[in-house]
């Protein structure tokens, strides 16, 4: 079971412009993520025994309620090219004292039962992927106006979600296995 732990977001606000700017000119090379599919990963874990899972489940159970609600600050966007086959488009979001602690503490948690993911969690850079795009697209050269331009939206958040990665023949979906409440 390839799993993660993560924030369920609602489609942000700035989104449908962005989605306007792009389709006007180069909707062919995007691949958007589907509403549904919206998140901001906290701790990527993948594959995991259901053994495991169950532990994790617990211990996150135990961990979660301690942290208060906070509210997430979304605010421009930006690309990642160098790893991935496709490069990314993402929503910048603003790394707040609350949700880098909660982070942190969970990533903690993770490498205590999954030690061999500790150099994956030694920097974090939140964001929400909202799509995909061929790597010979050079977005910052053809479109500054976007990449410049600073949209700014605010979710409160008052859960935490341990997904399931799915291929399906309509390609991703993140199922949740189970929702964390913060502690208001």
């Amino acid at each position: 079971m390839r799993v993660f732990i993560g924030i369920k977001i609602s489609e942000p606000s700035q989104l449908s412009e962005i989605k306007t700017m792009i389709n006007h000119s180069y909707s062919e090379h995007f691949k958007w993520v589907k509403k549904e599919n919206l998140h901001l990963t906290l701790c990527f874990i993948g594959n995991i025994s259901p053994m495991t899972l169950r532990v994790l489940n617990k211990n996150l159970k135990q961990s979660v309620s301690d942290y208060p609600n906070f509210n997430l600050k979304i605010n421009g966007s930006d690309t990642f090219s160098k790893r991935h086959k496709k490069s990314i488009l993402w929503l910048k979001v603003v790394p707040h004292k609350k949700l880098l602690h909660i982070q942190q503490n969970i990533a903690g948690l993770v490498t205590k039962l999954l030690p061999e993911h500790k150099e994956e969690y030694d920097s974090y850079t939140p964001h929400i992927t909202i799509a995909r795009y061929k790597r010979n697209i050079n977005i910052k050269k053809l479109m500054p106006e976007l990449l410049s331009k600073h949209h700014s939206s605010i979710q409160n958040i008052k859960e935490i979600q341990l997904f399931e990665s799915c291929s399906t023949p309509h390609g991703i979906e993140y199922r949740i296995l189970e929702s964390y409440k913060l502690n208001g």
